[in-house]
């Protein structure tokens, strides 16, 4: 099994935000994970790392769960610019998601 981490963001208003975070590992571990992320809402913000392939196996798990995914992929470490624009672009989302999941190496 690989590792999942499943986010919760809520908006503080101007300069905040609020986050739980939850790791997933081991067997069964996307099973239980994609419970946990349906139970917070039907909106998945999906984050890659450089294989996005590796997230594919939550992809899948989204539509059956009634899901529905927005995935934005980051190759690299990325700068302050690229966090300030991927910070933009899920602002922006409507509706926005209600959840986080990060799959892949750096996720």
């Amino acid at each position: 099994g690989g590792m999942l981490k499943l986010g919760l963001f809520g908006d503080l208003g101007p300069g905040g935000f609020a986050t739980r975070t939850k790791v997933f590992f081991g067997l069964n571990a996307l099973e239980v994970a994609m419970i946990e992320a349906r139970a917070l809402g039907d909106q998945m913000l999906l984050l890659t790392g450089f294989n996005a392939a590796r997230a594919d196996a939550v992809i899948w798990e989204t539509e059956p769960r009634g899901m529905k995914l927005h995935a934005i992929n980051v190759i690299a470490e990325p700068s302050a610019t690229e966090v300030a624009e991927i910070a933009e672009a899920v602002r922006s989302m409507e509706p926005p998601p209600d959840v986080i999941v990060s799959a892949g190496g750096g996720a």
